[in-house]
């Protein structure tokens, strides 16, 4: 008889989560209800900066079905506090920011409504909570508020200028963070000795996630137990029930936080919104369970966003094309409050990319202005960073009259280099850049773009070729803790922390628990999302959640096949230095035929009378710190043909290699990658969370206003998965859920202005709209 393969790692495992999914048997926020229920509707500052000299609800208090109208006045008498949001990177390896001149830095107190300002446009002021939602919205309109509107600033290089308007008191130079980073005295010499230096000026623009489902709460306050219970779909259920505790004043066990299934996240659900905390308030004071749904406006105006990075870069260079020395200033914007400098930090830690480049230095910046705040957005501040570095370096190329594949090669960090200490301090884990270039060259068909070229202009099109070599960092929150118990009626149940928002770890969690301790993966049960359950959990973002979750999934199957040892060796009567736990996945002893996988172990030991350190059976608890950084990396190449006369672009092409270290589900990782080509397609060709300069008014507010990509016009990618180890965790796992996004913006550009070289242009900002297009083309005739 053939035993059992129970080795699931690497396979292409079709998720087992989809058949509920798209049944319409999927669990997302809207979709609960309580008995009771009413409904809230939200009052909106349309001004992006304004005092809010009161508030007259009086008119929408006596309107039908209205059982309360809330204020920042009264989140105040009730001792709300402001969102801890925490933004500040902690892990161990982080690039730590801090205020100008050093010391604390002010974030700005995010209230769930204030009390003295409105600093953006569609910041919540007021709250109606009624019987039905149309109720609600009618009594919201009939709120009254009194505003002093005050000058405001959009664009973070204005807000730094000395005549700025102040968005806070606290911080009048609008300046929360400028850190120093790198040897500048070693920088100086090297961009002294080159022989030319390169700059550049670029604006990565402001772009927001737009998940399918926009976010929803839902939240009951039981009077009788004391106890509040709220449904919220988010990248960490348990994160979040910590920071609303501390908000609303209350201990953390009086708070159940649900997140269940999530329609997508990409960063953007990784904070807290004021909608959560208010529902949850609002129920204790109706009496009355309440929910929350964002219009899609709503989303579009006050969903956490992402980017929107000035960064000024120069680099120096010998004559044959050896960088020699590179300086950057990175200017974030990030909203009117400090939510999260992630991007920042995370930016900073990786500008030289995935060059040898002996000196660098940064200065990062933070600025406030009276937009929404931004949040780490997929990638968080690498594709920012890596479009720099590789405009730069395409630039370098054309005006030294070098190949630009032949300087890239030049420069690439080569594999026996690693791990490898950037100049800015990060220590990259393990790579082979150069490999994963030249494979991507190979299934892009580099070699034939000349012919294709030719055969684009017999047909009046313009066709370009981009390449982007990207490196990223995946970190996170350091701490993560699984139970794993295999139940008699034969079944594992495995609760982690992590929060999938579409990623499938019910299915690859499920493959590596199933690798480890040796059962069929059906078996597995990965459970989630709930706060009575899940104890202790990181959450998902930074691509931290199958490392983390691996990791702690290793640790926990040492435990508890030495747990399954005793037991077994308890139901066979034998020494427990005589059994042994097999690659097959039994349990065995050489004094005796008998044997046991998990299942049957775990069904014999429920009629077994066991000692006080084994009453619980085959259950183990473990909890892992780990705080050591993987680094991502690969090779985008993009394709485009351009038509002249409308500027419209056509993908013709992708072709990608990325190195995730050890894939456990190459069908998963590839979805992912596409899902993430797809975002950074989207910002360099048509996403833009734009504001109207004068009037302050964000001018995106639907899906008739924000380009998206579409099936239709995306290419079919070619995609290759490169698995070089990382030795920082058991499994050497990196990351696949973000490398996509980081190379594609810097790639399609790259290729567009390829095309357009023609006309002597040399560079084009985001987003590459046929206009924007259009208008270059005949911006450059009009200059011949």
């Amino acid at each position: 008889m053939n035993k059992p393969d129970y080795r699931f790692i690497g396979k292409p495992i079709r998720r087992a989560e989809d058949g509920r999914l798209i049944t319409g048997r999927g669990q997302f926020s809207d979709d609960f209800l309580f008995e009771g229920q009413t409904y809230a509707a939200i009052v909106r500052s349309p001004y992006p900066h304004a005092r809010i000299r009161g508030i007259d609800s009086s008119r929408a208090r006596t309107m039908k079905g209205v059982l309360g109208v809330f204020t920042g006045a009264d989140c105040l008498a009730d001792n709300l506090g402001p969102i801890p949001h925490d933004p500040m990177p902690k892990t161990r390896d982080d690039m730590k920011l801090h205020a100008p001149g050093g010391g604390k830095v002010f974030i700005g107190p995010h209230m769930l409504l204030p009390a003295d300002k409105a600093r953006h446009v569609g910041e919540a002021v007021a709250m109606v909570v009624a019987e039905t939602k149309n109720q609600a919205l009618d009594a919201a309109e009939a709120v009254e508020v009194d505003y002093e509107e005050l000058p405001f600033v959009i664009h973070s290089e204005d807000a730094l200028k000395p005549s700025a308007p102040a968005v806070w008191d606290e911080v009048p130079n609008n300046m929360p963070v400028e850190t120093l980073f790198g040897d500048r005295e070693a920088t100086d010499k090297g961009f002294a000795e080159a022989d030319h230096v390169v700059k550049l000026d670029l604006h990565i623009g402001r772009v927001t996630g737009v998940p399918l489902e926009p976010r929803a709460a839902v939240a009951h306050y039981d009077r009788e137990t004391g106890r509040y219970t709220l449904y919220a779909g988010s990248g960490g259920a348990v994160r979040q029930k910590h920071e609303l505790a501390q908000t609303l004043g209350i201990k953390p066990e009086t708070l159940r936080v649900l997140s269940y299934d999530v329609g997508g996240n990409f960063g953007t659900r990784n904070r807290a919104f004021v909608e959560f905390g208010l529902v949850l308030w609002a129920s204790k004071k109706v009496g009355r369970p309440v929910k929350y749904t964002a219009t899609r406006s709503e989303a579009f105006l006050t969903d956490y966003q992402g980017r929107d990075l000035v960064t000024k870069v120069e680099l120096a260079l010998r004559k044959d094309g050896k960088f020699l020395a590179m300086r950057a200033t990175n200017i974030s914007n990030i909203g009117c409050r400090a939510v999260s400098f992630s991007p920042l930090s995370k930016g900073s830690g990786l500008i030289p990319g995935s060059y040898d480049i002996p000196a660098v230095t940064l200065r990062a910046i933070a600025a406030f202005t009276n937009t929404m705040p931004t949040q780490a957005y997929r990638s968080s501040g690498r594709p920012e960073v890596t479009y720099a570095i590789e405009r730069l370096v395409d630039q370098a190329a054309i005006e030294l009259g070098i190949d630009r594949v032949a300087i890239r090669r030049k420069n690439l960090i080569k594999p026996k280099a690693f791990p490898y200490r950037n100049a800015v301090g990060m220590l990259y884990d393990s790579g082979r850049y150069e490999e994963n270039m030249d494979w991507a060259m190979n299934i892009a068909e580099w070699k034939g773009f000349n012919q294709r070229k030719r055969q684009a202009k017999k047909r009046g099109k313009l066709l370009g070729l981009g390449l982007a070599n990207y490196v990223e960092s995946s970190i996170g929150s350091p701490k993560e803790q699984t139970r794993i118990t295999v139940r008699p009626e034969g079944r594992v149940d495995v609760i982690i922390g992590t929060q999938p928002a579409g990623q499938g770890h019910e299915t690859s969690f499920a493959q590596v628990v199933s690798d480890l301790i040796r059962v069929p993966v059906e078996t597995v049960k990965i459970i989630l999302g709930d706060t009575d359950v899940v104890k202790v959990g990181g959450g998902s973002h930074s691509g931290r959640s199958m490392r983390h979750a691996a990791t702690v999934f290793s640790k926990a199957a040492v435990d508890l096949i030495a747990k399954g040892k005793k037991i077994a060796a308890l139901a066979m009567d034998v020494p427990l230095d005589s059994m042994d736990f097999s690659d097959d996945g039994r349990f065995t002893s050489r004094d005796t035929n008998r044997s046991f996988d998990f299942l049957e172990l775990a069904k014999e030991a429920a009629s077994l009378q066991l000692p006080d350190d084994l009453k619980d059976g085959l259950s183990i608890v473990t909890d892992n710190e780990m705080h050591d950084p993987v680094f991502p990396n690969g090779t985008a190449i993009c394709e485009v043909e351009v038509d002249s006369d409308t500027g419209v672009v056509n993908i013709t092409r992708y072709a990608s290699i990325d190195d995730v270290g050890r894939c456990i589900n190459p069908l998963i990782v590839h979805g992912q990658t596409h899902g993430a080509i797809a975002q950074g397609v989207g910002q360099a060709m048509w996403e833009q969370c734009y504001t109207d300069p004068d009037s302050g008014q964000p001018l995106c507010g639907s899906l008739m206003d924000y380009g998206m990509p579409r099936a239709d016009n995306m290419p079919s990618f070619t995609c290759e998965i490169a698995e070089v180890l990382s030795p920082t965790n058991p499994l050497g796992i990196k990351a696949g859920g973000e490398g996509g996004t980081t190379g594609a913006p810097a790639a399609v550009v790259s290729a567009i202005v390829d095309a357009l070289s023609v006309y002597g242009i040399r560079n084009i900002s985001m987003p590459a709209t046929p206009y924007n297009i259009w208008k270059a083309i005949q911006d450059a005739k009009a200059q011949q």
